[in-house]
């Protein structure tokens, strides 16, 4: 009888951490997650990761680095997993998402200075450009943009001028060297993630970005996202409240500081903020 409550005891003890722990899965895309070189765990998602981990000291917490595609799957077992970077209210069929935590400056067009002029009307529509055969498309594997643009892009997947990059380290720098060595011609990304890319390289005038018509002043919600289960349901209620706690904090925006917002346009980046960020209910 003693060894079948101590077996009892350890079963319920080895479930409950289990339940205890949320495992953090970053991927190498900087300027998201920097995993290596002088802004090593640097990147905004490095950075309020490590301040929701210390608002939530019930947890256990561990980082483990994973390739995109890999999150997705472990999202799709119901892991018990949670991905830091995620756009809000997106595939809604294996994650169950936080309340909006980062604006992102709408996603555009990164491509050759030399496309520009052929590209014609600025900004761009996406739709045009994607059933134009004569240019090639790349596109992470995993990597979602939001609405309207995914349901854009979905149409062409099967295209002879769409193009897939499988997972690999640092994703963003093989695409961007893809798109300068013209093996392809243009993705869709954030013009922080070009601003990361160029600041580390010499020849850094070759690519640009360019908005895109369909989601011009359009700007993405980020979130954290938690496997679609009762442990990723608890978790994000308390994702929630750590969220609700630090969005108007000084602390918390310096971090955007750095990578997302243009110092060209300061002022409209903090007034979307307060108003889809630290005002959302």
């Amino acid at each position: 009888m003693k060894s079948f409550l101590s077996l009892i005891f350890l079963i319920t003890f080895l479930y409950s951490n289990q339940n205890d722990k949320i495992t953090w899965l970053i991927n190498d895309a900087p300027p998201f997650y920097i995993n290596e070189g002088k802004f090593k765990n640097e990147g905004f998602g490095d950075l309020f990761q490590k301040l929701i981990i210390k608002d939530l000291s019930n947890y256990n917490h561990e980082i483990k680095q994973s390739a995109l595609s890999r999150v997705i799957k472990n999202f799709q077992h119901k892991k018990n997993v949670c991905f830091s970077t995620w756009i809000y209210n997106t595939t809604p069929e294996y994650v169950i998402t936080s309340i909006p935590n980062v604006y992102y400056e709408p996603l555009g067009i990164i491509t050759r200075k030399e496309n520009k002029e052929f590209f014609m009307k600025i900004p761009i529509s996406l739709d045009n450009l994607m059933a134009n055969e004569k240019f090639i498309f790349i596109q992470g594997m995993g990597r979602g943009y939001g609405l309207p643009l995914d349901e854009i892009v979905n149409k062409y997947k099967e295209k002879p001028n769409f193009k897939i990059r499988k997972s690999s380290k640092n994703i963003t720098d093989a695409i961007f060297e893809m798109i300068k060595r013209k093996r392809v011609d243009y993705t869709i990304d954030y013009y922080s993630s070009l601003s990361f890319y160029n600041a580390r390289n010499k020849d850094n005038n070759q690519l640009i970005f360019l908005p895109i018509e369909e989601n011009y002043e359009k700007g993405v919600l980020g979130s954290i996202a938690c496997s679609k289960s009762p442990w990723g349901k608890k978790v994000i209620e308390d994702i929630n409240k750590s969220i609700e706690k630090l969005r108007d904090k000084d602390e918390y925006k310096e971090i955007f500081s750095k990578w997302l917002v243009p110092k060209e346009n300061s002022t409209s980046y903090w007034n979307n903020y307060k108003n889809l960020i630290e005002d959302f209910k």
